[in-house]
């Protein structure tokens, strides 16, 4: 995992992964980093001590295919290859719901927050499901 500075073209920080990153979201209020990898487990990176957590398994072995991070900045939404979105707490890293029904899904495929947190939106082979 790359930190870049864009305006100036420098990486700031490379911080090494145990597994191949598919996707990744940023949290502007806390600056934690959410990524995804290909073996369905997701890390979080803090970008100022450069620390990046252990790799939680969030979707069993399923490429995690898109990721989003809660406007409160303590849970995520994931979203894997199969179509399924887990709803995981970042203190724990523990999944606290899955949504099922959507079907495979190509990436990028990151799920989404509502403004408020409160719902969650998902993107399905040929649908956009609310929950």
């Amino acid at each position: 995992v790359k930190l870049c500075d864009l305006e100036r073209g420098l990486t700031l920080r490379s911080v090494p992964s145990r597994a191949s990153v598919t996707c990744a979201a940023a949290h502007l209020g806390t600056g934690i980093i959410v990524v995804g990898h290909e073996d369905g487990t997701a890390a979080v990176l803090d970008p100022r001590s450069g620390a990046l957590s252990a790799p939680a398994p969030v979707h069993r072995a399923r490429s995690i295919v898109g990721v989003s991070v809660a406007p409160d900045g303590r849970s995520i939404l994931t979203q894997a290859d199969d179509g399924v979105v887990c709803a995981t707490s970042l203190d724990a890293m523990k999944t606290r719901l899955t949504l099922e029904g959507l079907g495979p899904v190509a990436p990028p495929s990151a799920p989404a927050y509502s403004p408020d947190g409160a719902l969650a939106l998902g993107r399905g082979v040929d649908s956009l499901i609310c929950w």
